[in-house]
């Protein structure tokens, strides 16, 4: 049943993603553009620039969540590429160790070889989203980040844990809602869970969560 639900709010939410992202980026390009050429022609000095500095970083926290509802509202094409998801997660924590490590957070793994090749549907969100949300819970005092692929029966299971602060009990059904989030405004949009729930519903597969503070 949450399952459906969840179906049925991605589905709409998807549908008005993509038209609110199609309408603002233009817009929003032209006024970042401006406000680089008014930057260029302001004195270091002069009180309009510290205004106008304020404003590129509201329009940057304004792009990235843009940018969240274009994942969001991506749709498969038609013709699909397979991938090696081992070598797709290698990928993604050869970019994530540039943050990683000077955190102090150690990766470990546990791949099982030889897995079956499976669509690509943009798997690499799921591992980008989950292994920052295991870096802003671990960044401040280091932690381990661990990784195993298995193949069980017909389906593939991939576990990825931390030992970052956890998440309390109390809205762990919440936090693959679209736009819940426990960030400080302007540091998240609350979609990157909601994005890895419905990047794997498209595998037909299932996301569960286990967690305490």
């Amino acid at each position: 049943k949450k399952s459906i639900e969840y179906s049925k709010k991605f589905s709409s939410l998807g549908k008005l993603s993509g038209s609110f992202v199609h309408e603002l980026n233009n817009p929003l390009d032209g006024i970042i553009r401006y406000v680089n050429l008014a930057l260029d022609h302001t004195d270091s000095d002069e009180v309009a620039r510290e205004y106008l500095l304020e404003a590129k970083q509201g329009l940057n926290r304004v792009v990235k969540i843009v940018r969240s509802l274009f994942d969001f509202s991506w749709n498969l094409a038609k013709e699909v590429n397979f991938i090696d998801l081992n070598r797709t997660l290698e990928g993604c924590l050869f970019i994530a160790s540039d943050y990683l490590s000077p955190s102090n957070i150690e990766v470990r793994k546990e791949l099982t070889a030889n897995l079956p090749l499976i669509p690509d549907y943009r798997l690499k969100l799921i591992f980008n989203n989950l292994i920052k949300n295991a870096h802003a819970a671990m960044k401040e005092g280091g932690g381990t980040l661990s990784f195993s692929t298995a193949l069980k029966a017909d389906l593939i299971e991939i576990v990825i844990s931390d030992t970052g602060s956890g998440i309390p009990e109390s809205i762990q059904e919440k936090i693959f809602e679209p736009f819940f989030t426990t960030k400080k405004i302007g540091e998240g949009a609350g979609l990157g869970l909601a994005i890895c729930h419905e990047t794997i519903q498209r595998y037909n597969g299932s996301i569960t969560v286990k967690s305490k503070p």
